[in-house]
């Protein structure tokens, strides 16, 4: 994929390409104006190659949505892949209140990283928020059919933690307070895995 960033007369400040060894593509940008960081989303489907450094999770011919974000210098600073087997497709990217707020649809399943089944249409729209670091934010409400009992907590590290971690999700009370959290499930990893 290739971003351009450009003054307010059109003229070009820098372009960064930045792309793995198969179809992966930019399509939407936003920018954090307290950084100057810029956020963009697009499809993939290139596993941990090239510039791309997340692990893709779709199948066959099918795309991931891919995010990355870039400083104000063009540097691309972290890039992560949300997507199950099927098809999964991004169509805005906001950043408000320190949020990086994501809509697009999904043809997948509850695989991959995607941790919410699709509920009997051909495509579900999907709805993906994280903290500007990255991580999923701790107090969004997932959207889950009635007829699924189960759901996967997908994370990922900005660094690798030493071996032997445990990795734990909780759930809140409804007003967000974790002071007696429901534990959910364990997990000893390294960087990215599903509980």
């Amino acid at each position: 994929g290739r971003i351009r960033k450009i003054d307010n007369n059109g003229n070009l400040i820098w372009l960064q390409t930045c792309s793995g060894n198969d179809q992966d593509f930019f399509e939407l940008a936003t920018e954090d104006i307290s950084t100057g960081n810029i956020y963009v989303a697009g499809t993939s489907k290139t596993n941990n190659a090239g510039c791309k450094t997340s692990p893709y999770n779709g199948g066959g011919w099918f795309s991931d949505i891919w995010i990355a974000v870039f400083d104000p210098m063009g540097n691309k600073i972290n890039d992560l892949d949300y997507g199950g087997n099927d098809a999964d497709i991004p169509n805005e990217i906001q950043v408000l209140n320190n949020e990086i707020w994501v809509t697009g649809w999904s043809d997948s399943p509850l695989s991959g990283n995607k941790t919410t089944n699709n509920c009997g249409q051909t495509a579900d729209g999907w709805i993906i928020r994280l903290s500007t670091n990255f991580y999923i934010n701790s107090r969004t409400a997932t959207a889950l059919c009635l007829s699924q009992p189960n759901s996967k907590v997908h994370f990922t590290t900005l660094s690798d933690y030493a071996p032997g971690n445990v990795f734990t999700a909780q759930l809140s009370d409804v007003n967000g307070n974790f002071s007696s959290p429901q534990t959910i499930g364990s997990l000893t990893a390294i960087r990215t895995d599903s509980i």
